[in-house]
């Protein structure tokens, strides 16, 4: 497989974050139709994960000097997807199915 250029890359990244945020949202909506106690369970389970890994992120400095801002981007962008598919906040119109 040919290298990709930076921008394939960062196609390949959108679209990548794209499927697996339509999976999520999927797999959230069919568990906390089933087992609404075990996906909130769950569901804080996640969230506690990825706010200990951003906090680590920031803390180390691992993605150098703009690992915060770098840290506080990720967050908001995992946290809309988050609150999408575990019923806390209305998908945008576009999104809507």
């Amino acid at each position: 497989m040919a290298e990709l250029i930076p921008a394939d890359e960062s196609a390949a990244d959108r679209l990548a974050f794209h499927l697996l945020k339509d999976a999520y949202c999927d797999l959230a909506a069919v568990l906390r139709g089933a087992k609404p106690d075990a996906a909130d369970a769950l569901f804080f389970g996640i969230d506690k994960r990825i706010a200990d890994s951003l906090a680590r992120l920031h803390a180390s400095g691992a993605e150098g000097p703009a690992s915060q801002e770098i840290a506080v981007a990720v967050g908001m962008k995992i946290q809309e997807v988050l609150d999408q598919a575990h019923g806390r906040a209305d998908p945008p119109a576009a999104e809507k199915r």
